[in-house]
């Protein structure tokens, strides 16, 4: 039982949605173990936390939104199709606004043996695979945003991230103690490192 204003002003006791809470507990566990292989910034691990938080997401739908609210998601809105617009702009072999492409192809096309379309990137399909990180990221504000209403779930959030923290914190200091040359005992640093 979780305790609600009701819309009169006066608070009881009432019983979330099912699917609200369940949904909560996904995204305290995603946000609680995202940190956990090296900072998730993988392909695969971004794929993962995505879809969780897209289910998550659709578990948060039956929860009443608010006027700022509304305007906060609004505005991610809008700037997550600005995003995709630039995705595409740089993508595509023949983008909507006219950009023209990088000379850079033609050049290559001359001394390669293979047709090589233009693009507006200079690498192709880039924008895509780094696209991952951008769309957890999204999720993630949109599910904190509507759960962050109920003052129980956002208190609930906050001790998650806190003993989170206060676990990885523990541990990094921990392993950093027994071997200075590793992260978390398993992978050899690669930089800042002089042995």
């Amino acid at each position: 039982m979780t305790r609600l204003r009701l819309p009169t002003g006066s608070s009881g006791v009432t019983a979330l949605p099912w699917p609200v809470r369940w949904s909560s507990w996904l995204f305290c566990a995603v946000i609680a173990l995202a940190p956990l292989p090296l900072g998730s910034v993988g392909d695969v691990a971004s794929a993962i936390w995505s879809i969780l938080l897209g289910i998550a997401l659709l578990g948060v739908l039956p929860m009443r939104v608010r006027g700022s609210q509304l305007a906060i998601l609004a505005v991610t809105a809008l700037l997550t199709a600005l995003a995709v617009l630039v995705l595409h702009e740089q993508s595509a072999q023949r983008p909507w606004l006219g950009v023209t492409p990088n000379a850079l192809w033609a050049e290559a096309g001359k001394l390669l043996p293979a047709d090589l379309p233009p693009a507006v990137s200079i690498a192709t399909n880039p924008p895509f695979y780094f696209a991952g990180v951008g769309i957890v990221c999204l999720l993630s504000l949109a599910i904190g945003v509507v759960l962050g209403a109920n003052r129980a779930l956002a208190c609930g959030l906050l001790r998650v991230v806190a003993v989170a923290g206060l676990a990885y914190a523990i541990t990094g200091i921990a392993t950093f103690a027994i071997d200075p040359a590793r992260i978390y005992l398993l992978h050899e640093k690669q930089a800042h490192w002089s042995g």
